[in-house]
């Protein structure tokens, strides 16, 4: 039996309309879907763009706050430095007005009376802007035969300091009077010169040396209270000068301590 073609299509379209229908539903709903997943990514996207923002501008802020401070750490420590440039400038003009100026030797055997006599060294030693005496003392009708003290008279007129000395070492003493004579006098001349005071009394080599020693454990001239106490003092210096045939000693008075004190060092 033969089915006309004109009446077989609308049939076939009656039967699939409810399934395209469908399909499209489908598609719609789908579209709506995957607009919403859309959508969510743009918003989570948004907001880690204005999370982002903000952090941006909080670190923004917070670079900015440490430039300023920089510039202002900068501005006080060029403060300070020229502080310490004045503070320096006064500390040498001090150093100078007391160490120079107001330093006198004597440049001839001074008598002092119930048959003492030496040579003499006026400056601040135990106070600063006030005069001490430091006194190589010479006893004994000749230089060859004469037994040397060192002494040093603080402000006050009492003795803070003593210590026997010899000018000359054994390998020296000659035998024509004359020239150990003349070798004696050179010593005597040359005992209180300027370039033996040392101010301040640590400078970096000396301080350096003594950490080293204190590292090592190999000798150290005294204990580390005393060593601060000096190592700050600013207005005293120390002083060299011979004790015997080889060797040689090294004072500077503390004013924290009240005393003189020993910076040669010594073997453990």
């Amino acid at each position: 039996m033969k089915v006309r073609c004109g009446v077989l299509l609308p049939v076939l379209h009656l039967l699939c309309a409810p399934a395209i229908a469908q399909s499209r539903k489908e598609i719609i709903i789908a579209q709506g879907t995957a607009l919403d997943s859309v959508t969510h990514v743009m918003e989570q996207q948004h907001l880690a763009i204005l999370k982002a923002t903000e952090r941006i501008n909080q670190l923004d802020g917070e670079l900015t706050a440490s430039e300023r401070a920089v510039v202002r750490e900068g501005m006080r420590l060029d403060s300070v430095r020229a502080a310490s440039g004045l503070a320096y400038g006064k500390l040498l003009r001090e150093r100078d007005s007391l160490f120079v100026q107001h330093r006198v030797v004597s440049g001839r055997l001074l008598r002092f009376g119930s048959g003492r006599a030496g040579y003499t060294c006026v400056m601040p030693f135990s106070m600063s802007a006030l005069p001490d005496t430091l006194v190589l003392e010479v006893a004994g009708p000749d230089l060859i035969s004469a037994v040397f003290t060192f002494r040093i008279i603080d402000w006050r007129g009492e003795e803070i300091y003593h210590a026997p000395v010899e000018l000359l070492r054994e390998e020296e003493m000659m035998a024509e009077e004359a020239l150990q004579r003349c070798a004696i006098e050179a010593r005597i001349t040359a005992f209180f010169r300027n370039s033996r005071f040392s101010y301040p009394p640590i400078d970096p080599q000396r301080d350096t040396d003594q950490a080293n020693e204190l590292a090592t454990g190999s000798r150290s001239a005294i204990d580390n209270p005393t060593w601060d106490a000096l190592r700050f003092d600013a207005y005293t210096s120390s002083f060299p000068f011979p004790i015997g045939s080889t060797e040689s000693r090294t004072i500077a008075f503390s004013r924290k301590l009240n005393n003189v004190v020993d910076l040669t060092p010594v073997q453990r």
